[in-house]
């Protein structure tokens, strides 16, 4: 039989060959399809199944869709970003003095010697110094040190009218000063400008000539001057917010009534020590504590004078140490720094 017999309880039957006979309750003998689809619950089932499968294969195609899509948006935006990257590198380049949106791009700094007056003009040393080293001409360094020097020196002239103004009319004294290290100021930056840049050292790459780039800035009160050295192949991406520690900020001024020491909050450097205090949101140091330790302690720096007494000098700095440490044990050390 292969459609549905008519059975009674007298008369079984058998399905002939290759007919199945079903397991279901109902008397039917299957083709071998037919009975597959039997086996597999019925047709509503097989439906079943196969509507699922073609939802699921739908969901898959979109995924992957929205995967590439999203795959060439990241890649759109990364070149973007690398462009406007290479077009804010151009703009920082041009920018003669350290900036704060040159951290990213920071490599190392060093400090030149002396505080650009009279009695301590500023001095580069003959050998170039350990932090950038390996990036300079040695060979040439010593000839543009001393170049250099000459410009930064005070000349005899200017001495001799500084001290007879001391004894004339030393109120003046301050406003000529400042005056002549403007003046130096812009001299020896003149020079680093022609010439900075020509003492890379020629036995890196090509690539690394480029890259690298020397930056000579100033305090505000034209005291203190530092070398900058820049690599312009560095991803702002990559930035964590701090080029190296330990960070060395020397103090601005000469510890006078006119020039005392301090802080000065406008070097990036300062904006770098700021990025890493404040780098981690969960923790309860805000901007508040931050410029809280920096006015308190130019408040204790200014009373650090070096033309009095030995015991006023050295008790003026026990104290802004002993803040430095209160400050240290409050709010540095609590977060992993000092």
């Amino acid at each position: 039989h292969t459609d549905p017999p008519q059975t009674s309880s007298q008369c079984d039957y058998e399905c002939v060959a290759p007919a199945r006979k079903g397991d279901d309750n109902h008397d039917h003998c299957y083709d071998n399809f037919n009975y597959f689809i039997s086996q597999m619950g019925g047709w509503p089932t097989v439906i079943g199944i196969l509507v699922s499968a073609v939802g699921v294969l739908f969901l898959v195609v979109i995924c992957q869709i929205r995967y590439h899509r999203r795959k060439a948006e990241k890649k759109e935006a990364y070149s973007r970003l690398f462009y406007e990257n290479r077009k804010h590198v151009s703009q920082l380049h041009l920018r003669t003095e350290f900036h704060v949106g040159d951290l990213p791009y920071h490599v190392g700094r060093t400090y030149i010697y002396g505080d650009n007056s009279g009695a301590c003009s500023w001095k580069l040393p003959i050998t170039a110094p350990e932090r950038i080293r390996d990036l300079i001409r040695n060979d040439h360094f010593d000839e543009f040190a001393e170049s250099w020097n000459r410009l930064a020196k005070w000349t005899k002239l200017e001495r001799t009218i500084y001290y007879f103004l001391t004894i004339l009319y030393y109120p003046v004294c301050p406003l000529y000063t400042s005056l002549i290290r403007k003046r130096k100021y812009n001299l020896v930056k003149q020079k680093f400008s022609e010439a900075g840049n020509t003492i890379l050292n020629v036995d890196q790459s090509p690539d690394n000539r480029k890259a690298n780039f020397i930056k000579f800035s100033a305090s505000q009160d034209f005291t203190i001057a530092h070398i900058d050295v820049m690599n312009w192949e560095k991803s702002k991406l990559e930035w964590t917010g701090i080029t190296s520690l330990p960070l060395i900020v020397c103090l601005t001024g000469n510890g006078s009534f006119s020039l005392p020491f301090r802080l000065d909050r406008r070097d990036p450097c300062m904006e770098c020590l700021k990025y890493v205090l404040l780098k981690d949101y969960t923790s309860d140091l805000n901007s508040e504590d931050y410029y809280y330790f920096i006015r308190n302690f130019n408040y204790r720096a200014k009373t650090i004078n070096t033309f009095t007494f030995d015991f006023l000098f050295f008790r003026s700095v026990q104290r802004l140490r002993a803040f430095v440490e209160r400050m240290n044990e409050e709010l540095f050390v609590p977060r992993g720094y000092r």
